[in-house]
């Protein structure tokens, strides 16, 4: 049993492919691979939290005239899906536990949510997980709030959901490089 990491999945999401130069020719192959991507990482025993922004319902954002329901895509993927809300996240039906997680992550107390840091003043610990900014940077050092913001968005993981160890192992990489 293992714990992954992902956000802004953006399923049906057409013009997230333009913003975020991803290299997809199609809102439905990009959100094959990104299923396909999860499946072959984390099994029916994991968890994969996600933190943010899991699909565009139809319409203008997403794939036009198309309204696949949130339960097409949560029914592919395989871990137990835990969501914390995000900013595309009010119309599309998924079930949202909490816009602020704080848990465990090896020897790290960490907080998660959709946004960095200097959104979330009540934050006080020194490891945020984050996603919202895609690919504009995979860490963030907060030296106001002194906090070292992880980018755990789908865009800088190389379109792969990202395990505790592997978080770990990043986390510690920066902070030697930061000298924190």
């Amino acid at each position: 049993m293992a714990r992954f990491w992902t956000s802004d999945l953006h399923f049906q999401h057409v013009n997230i492919i333009k913003y975020c130069d991803r290299p997809f020719k199609s809102a439905e192959r990009m959100d094959e691979v990104l299923i396909n991507n999860i499946n072959m990482r984390a099994g029916e025993r994991d968890t994969l939290v996600h933190l943010g922004d899991f699909m565009c319902y139809g319409g203008e954002r997403g794939v036009p005239g198309e309204k696949k329901k949130e339960s097409y895509y949560l029914d592919q993927i395989k871990p137990t899906f835990i969501s914390i809300k995000g900013n595309h996240d009010t119309n599309n039906r998924v079930n949202t536990v909490a816009d602020l997680l704080i848990t465990h992550l090896g020897p790290y107390m960490v907080s998660a949510s959709h946004y960095p840091s200097p959104m979330n003043p009540e934050n006080r610990l020194s490891i945020h997980l984050c996603g919202h900014v895609h690919n504009l940077w995979k860490h963030y050092y907060d030296k106001k709030n002194k906090i070292l913001n992880i980018n755990v968005g789908i865009d800088v993981w190389n379109y792969q959901i990202v395990s505790d160890q592997e978080l770990i192992d990043y986390i510690q990489k920066v902070k030697r490089k930061l000298c924190l």
